[in-house]
């Protein structure tokens, strides 16, 4: 009993006198990301402002709807949305622990688009509008105020506009506005 305690003294000295001699562990700094949201809100509002829908050009809208999609997508979970499907963005980000229900979402928007750009028929900008609103409804759901990232305050600023913007004109009746004060 005695040979296991000086055992453990040596053990703790040795340790204490390594720690001394080789300072403290130094983790590398890394930056925390820019909310995905910000850059989403300010690309919403141009794709809507740029009058695709207006002009009829519903294949043209989905193209850019899926590119901010899987850009959105890409920056909020971390994978490479930009050149996967969604049933691989799904299985991606089921490998990375993320909860699935707003992923298979986003992936499924992602998806449709894909599908519907590219038929013979166009899309009808009623229903290219209800893909736009459906994607503005997932980032509201997850978006985050950027508080403990370098964020300059006018990049917030002017995603919070664009973000107003496209609720006012998604939804000219108001219930998005509604819904963005609840939270």
């Amino acid at each position: 009993l005695g040979g296991a305690f000086i055992f453990l003294l040596l053990v703790v000295l040795g340790s204490w006198l390594w720690g001394r001699r080789h300072g403290p562990v130094v983790w590398p700094d890394r930056p925390v990301g820019v909310p995905a949201w910000l850059d989403a809100a300010v690309g919403l509002e141009e794709l809507i402002r740029a009058g695709s829908l207006a002009r009829g050009e519903g294949s043209r809208f989905l193209d850019g709807l899926a590119h901010l999609a899987r850009r959105y997508t890409a920056g909020r979970y971390g994978v490479a949305a930009a050149e996967m499907t969604g049933r691989e963005i799904v299985r991606a980000c089921r490998a990375l622990g993320y909860p699935l229900g707003p992923v298979r979402a986003l992936a499924g928007l992602i998806d449709e688009a894909d599908r519907r750009r590219y038929d013979p028929e166009p899309p009808l900008p009623a229903w290219c509008r209800e893909q736009a609103l459906g994607f503005y409804e997932q980032v509201q759901a997850s978006r985050v105020l950027p508080r403990h990232s370098p964020v300059a305050p006018q990049q917030v600023l002017a995603a919070e506009k664009a973000w107003a913007s496209v609720a006012r004109e998604l939804d000219p009746t108001g219930r998005l506005r509604a819904d963005q004060n609840r939270g």
